[in-house]
């Protein structure tokens, strides 16, 4: 049994000299949220400023704060600026300083990523109203703004309450602390902050552009992505050296690719991503702001967070990272952003592939959906059809006077959920992913994945029918999703929905949309590039596997481009 034996007397005995510090904990965090309000609402204008110079600054000064830890740079405040500019400075003046000017680097992006999300056709409409910009500005824009950027500001508080407890001396011996016991014997921590500042983690970074995303609601339908193209293209114009072009395929669909040249020859790897989302659902009980970009016990929430700006933000932080490490790599690094994904990705990657030569590439990664223990290498395909069956009207005592257009319609669909016994002819390594992948993949996705990842399925999705229960109805029409699996053509599966089909008096049928399957090798280098780099990062091996929904990759491999 353990000696030690617990007092909480000395609770209460010391409950004053405790809540001095909360009070302390409470004034460093107010006063450094009203600062950093105001320092992030002066960069946010600096931000997005007409004149390119300053915004240069501003955003460079922005990457450089918010890409470093915040221990670090408190350190630097309170060791390195009394040397550099002799001067003194208490650890009060220290941790303000410091928390300030890194919290109004992410409040920044939020102010923006609100003002940016407001759509420009109302801006527009307020000046033909006659209102002069600051007038637009006050009445239009900030209150809608203003709603925006509340529930990550307050996360932002949450996040400055935990921050302050950095006023305290830690002892972990990790690489912070190393540098403050190499600065004191060699007196040199100009040399050793700086340098440590330049190592650092770029979570922080990661989900303040997921954010600023995420507040730009782009749903689809309707399929207006404007105001998420232009966070963007924002975010895409900060890595040096870069080329965009702009898309707009339809009215609101905005399509961005954005090229990025090692300056050596070499392959072209392609991110892919979509800007569309769902639709909101503000019926759907949000207990969030859903535009809001809410950040609670580590969990970002929010329309579109893993759908998928929260890749899209990922693939902008590898492509910036390369762009800074030119040396290290040959080719050409592309980023692909469409409008429009949602609604099947005509007016989206398939337009842009289609169209522009610069959208495909030698390899493809699309951070869609998904676990970071799964890499997607394959999908099923896609048919979906609509029946319908006419009949003849009659009264209901009167059956013998009319033809029953639902009975010819259940005729239909019974044969149709026949196809799911179609032999499926899958390539033997294919198979051998799923089932190796079983273990980790199925309690990611739902028991049966492995079973439904290798069969065709047919969901009948709508059914309508008659207008009364005393009529016979003269005509039903019902929809269904068809899901083909790797093994399988379309072609096969439209010969058999003729067979089963083509026969039965009364009903037509036609099919609205199709794909085929598509598949990666399993052993390609993209797959196990990917593989190798997501364990490096995770510790673990993600297990390949196939895909039970669609994605744009499904494109990208129907174009030819091996994708994951």
């Amino acid at each position: 049994m353990p000696s030690y034996q617990f007092r909480w007397d000395v609770i209460p005995g010391n409950l004053d000299f405790l809540l001095s510090g909360l009070q302390m904990t409470l004034l460093i965090s107010a006063s450094t949220l009203v600062l950093a309000m105001l320092g992030g609402l002066l960069l946010a204008g600096i931000d997005m400023s007409r004149f390119l110079i300053v915004r240069a600054i501003g955003l460079a000064f922005g990457e450089v704060i918010r890409n470093t830890p915040i221990l670090v740079q408190l350190l630097w405040v309170y060791y390195v600026l009394p040397i550099v500019f002799n001067i003194r400075i208490t650890s009060f003046s220290a941790i303000l300083i410091g928390l300030s000017v890194y919290m109004a680097c992410f409040i920044s992006e939020v102010y923006r990523a609100g003002i940016q999300a407001v759509p420009k056709g109302q801006k527009e409409a307020a000046h033909v109203l006659g209102m002069t910009s600051f007038q637009s500005f006050r009445r239009i824009v900030l209150p809608q703004a203003v709603r925006l950027t509340l529930p990550p500001l307050a996360s932002n508080f949450v996040q400055l309450i935990k921050f302050s407890s950095l006023g305290a001396v830690i002892s972990v011996t990790e690489i912070t602390r190393r540098g403050m016991e190499l600065s004191s014997s060699t007196f040199r921590p100009l040399e050793i902050f700086s340098f440590i500042a330049v190592i650092g983690s770029r979570r922080d970074e990661l989900v303040a552009v997921t954010r600023s995303l995420v507040a730009a609601a782009s749903p689809n339908p309707p399929g207006d992505v404007v105001a998420a193209a232009e966070v963007a293209h924002g975010l895409l114009e900060a890595i040096d050296g870069i080329a965009i072009r702009r898309f707009e395929t339809a009215p609101g669909i905005i399509n961005l690719v954005a090229v990025l040249f090692s300056g050596r020859p070499g392959r072209r790897l392609v991110f892919n991503g979509h800007l569309d989302t769902f639709p909101i659902g503000e019926n759907l009980g949000w207990t969030v702001d859903p535009v809001g970009g809410a950040l609670i016990e580590g969990r970002l929430y929010g329309r579109g967070v893993s759908d998928m700006k929260g890749g899209i933000a990922a693939s902008l932080l590898a492509a910036r990272m390369l762009g800074k490490h030119r040396d290290a790599w040959s080719g050409e690094i592309v980023i692909t952003l469409a409008g429009d994904e949602e609604t099947m990705g005509s007016l989206g990657t398939r337009w842009l592939l289609e169209n522009v030569p610069e959208a495909s590439g030698d390899a493809m990664i699309c951070g869609d959906v998904g676990s970071p223990l799964v890499v997607r290498f394959g999908e099923k395909g896609l048919v979906w059809i609509e029946i319908e069956a006419k009949g003849q009207p009659a009264h209901g005592a009167h059956v013998h006077k009319g033809i029953n257009a639902i009975d010819r319609l259940r005729a239909a669909l019974d044969g149709l959920k026949r196809l799911e016994d179609l032999p499926i002819a899958a390539p033997a390594d294919v198979v051998r992913a799923i089932a190796d992948a079983k273990a980790i993949s199925e309690p990611l996705s739902g028991d049966g994945e492995a079973e439904t990842l290798q069969r065709l399925t047919v969901n009948i999705g709508t059914i309508s029918g008659g207008v009364s229960p005393n009529l016979v109805p003269s005509s039903a029409k019902a929809a269904a999703d068809i899901r083909l699996p790797a093994g399988i053509t379309l072609e096969e599966v439209e010969a058999a929905l003729h067979r089963a089909l083509d026969g039965l008096e009364g009903v037509t049928w036609r099919i609205l949309q199709k794909y085929p399957p598509t598949v990666t090798p399993p052993a390609h280098e993209i797959i196990t590039a990917t593989i190798a780099a997501a364990t490096l990062v995770l510790g673990r091996a993600p297990v390949p596997n196939m895909r039970v929904g669609g994605s744009d990759a499904r494109l990208y491999r129907m174009f030819g481009v091996p994708s994951v």
